[in-house]
């Protein structure tokens, strides 16, 4: 008997992924067209924009302006 080779397959497709995969956060291998987080709907996707705006948030902090007294 010989051994049948076990192919990767897209998690969301189930398409064959053949030499090129792509890994997940959400731990999903997928092939090209799904390797993105939006066209496979991945669940930490919300997680991901939340660490974003505090990235932003921490490298762009709050200034405050000061009035300038008019001199008349």
């Amino acid at each position: 008997m010989t051994e049948k080779s076990k192919k990767t397959r897209c998690s969301f497709c189930n398409k064959k992924t053949g030499l090129i995969t792509f890994t997940c956060n959400c731990g999903g291998i997928f092939c090209q067209k799904h390797r993105y987080t939006h066209t496979h709907n991945c669940k930490y996707k919300e997680e991901k924009k939340e660490e974003s705006k505090g990235k932003i948030k921490a490298l762009n902090p709050k200034t405050e302006s000061s009035t300038l007294v008019k001199i008349d």
